[in-house]
């Protein structure tokens, strides 16, 4: 794997595209009511030429999307345009990378008043089809809410026929998320955890739904669901109870690695499915909280938690339960990816020293050495489809 640095950017998002093109999204600095418009550009991380998508169409953080086919011909982005005082016309559009071209592919008309409060997910599932969920937050007698299921179903682009689907468990529960593993398997999480509502909420059952984590082959997953069948074939590695719920799920190294989190007691179980081989391990987290980003890595095939307060992070086996590496507050860990591991430092400005920012590359177990120092302030990290870390330097 190389390293590269990439100065002078100024992205909130990058998404590696093929080769060494990747894909830049930033606020665009126009909006429609609560949502943000965004800019989307190409990017050529050799060459450093850029190229704006549509520039003259206006794009709205609106749908989140994720692609399973496996290729990088097309782009998914969202334009909205006003109806009326509070109606709106979304459409999604689908651009071609090669041609340049941009065409709208699905559209629907929403309520701006009630479209803040649904979340919408598309899974491109290939050329002809996408996968369309809508789903709603739902307020409990607490100060927490909770997600619910309100619609799915498989929409044909080519022909704009929208078929519900009729498996229980996905027009109940919904798909969370699903992740490409190996081939045409992917993992797949089923259903919402709602782990803030479910810790500290007030029950009322609104938001107990099931959740599932498993495999599925995708091209036979997809076929079924233009066959109508009412049941879809999952290889199911695990789901909830009543006092159980499936709050994360992420693919590293081959591995499917969640967490189950027992209610009652608030302990958490890290699992970690081996596809290839076969093998599953159980580990324990002790320390359970409600977080943005799920902090649990494989590396050099052994899970590690880290665990971040105000004074330090730390690097805690679960093997172990030890702690094998601690990090001061100057420090922030950005990427991890295999053994590599990617952490920004910053000093404040001192008598005779300046406020600075660096950009440290370890390759982990070993510490106490860099693979790469700059100084230099660190807005993300990417790894391209052939496989180069890119670092992106403000």
């Amino acid at each position: 794997m190389d390293i590269k640095l990439i100065r002078n950017y100024n992205g909130d998002k990058c998404i590696p595209v093929e080769d060494s093109m990747v894909l830049m999204i930033s606020d665009a600095g126009y909006r429609l009511n609560e949502f943000t418009g965004m800019q989307y550009m190409l990017v050529d991380v050799d060459s450093n030429a850029k190229q704006e998508i549509m520039p003259g169409t206006d794009k709205f953080d609106i749908y989140q999307f994720t692609d399973v086919t496996g290729t990088h011909d097309y782009i998914y982005f969202t334009t909205a345009v006003r109806n009326s005082s509070d109606g709106v016309t979304v459409d999604i559009i689908r651009y071609d990378i090669r041609s340049g071209e941009g065409v709208p592919i699905h559209s629907q008309n929403y309520f701006l008043s009630e479209l803040v409060h649904k979340k919408i997910k598309v899974i491109v599932a290939d050329e002809e089809y996408l996968i369309v969920q809508t789903q709603h937050e739902v307020s409990s007698r607490s100060d927490t809410s909770c997600t619910k299921m309100e619609d799915i179903y498989l929409y044909s682009i080519s022909t704009g026929r929208r078929t519900q689907i009729s498996d229980p468990v996905l027009s109940a529960s919904g798909i969370e998320s699903i992740i490409p593993l190996d081939g045409n398997i992917c993992a797949i999480k089923i259903g919402i955890s709602n782990l803030e509502y479910k810790l500290y909420g007030v029950h009322d059952d609104k938001c107990n739904e099931r959740e599932i984590i498993g495999t599925v082959n995708f091209r036979q997953f997809l076929s079924d669901l233009v066959l109508k069948k009412e049941q879809m074939a999952i290889d199911i590695l695990d789901e909830n109870s009543d006092d159980t719920t499936i709050p994360h799920m992420k693919v590293m190294n081959g591995c499917v690695i969640y967490s189950k989190v027992e209610l009652s007691s608030q302990k958490e179980e890290i699992i970690a499915f081996d596809y290839s081989g076969g093998v599953t391990r159980v580990r324990v987290n002790d320390s359970v909280r409600v977080f943005e980003e799920w902090q649990i890595y494989l590396i050099n095939d052994t899970l590690y938690s880290l665990q971040t307060d105000d004074r330090y992070t730390r690097f805690v086996n679960l093997d172990t339960q030890k702690c094998e590496w601690k990090l001061g507050s100057e420090y922030k860990v950005i990427y991890i990816m295999n053994d590599i591991i990617v952490v920004s430092r910053h000093t404040d400005k001192k008598l005779f020293l300046k406020e600075s920012d660096y950009i440290l590359v370890y390759r982990f177990p070993d510490t106490d050495r860099y693979v790469l120092s700059e100084k230099a302030c660190c807005q993300g990290c990417v790894v391209t489809t052939d496989d180069n870390l890119l670092i992106f330097c403000g």
